[in-house]
């Protein structure tokens, strides 16, 4: 199981322990401006990092980079 929790990084649920991945580069609340896919991608990335051969904590970590690029990003829907 995996829980995100923004600043404070992600818990890992795995083989009964919790591992607590952090997110290196914690973004500040003001530079969030765009929450529209960041969970996609962040699943999205997970799975792909994975299909790639990467372990689980790696794969988190990339994905917590391509959330953020998300999160910082304005959104192209209202173009």
């Amino acid at each position: 199981m995996i829980v995100t929790g923004a600043k404070n990084g992600t818990a890992l649920l795995k083989n009964g322990n919790t591992i607590n991945i952090p997110t290196e580069h914690p973004l500040n609340d003001s530079e969030i401006i765009n929450l529209v896919g960041a969970g996609d991608m962040f699943s999205a990335e997970v799975a792909m990092k994975l299909f790639e051969g990467l372990s689980m904590e790696k794969s988190i970590q990339s994905a917590h980079v391509s959330t953020a690029r998300i999160l910082t990003s304005r959104s192209q829907q209202n173009l």
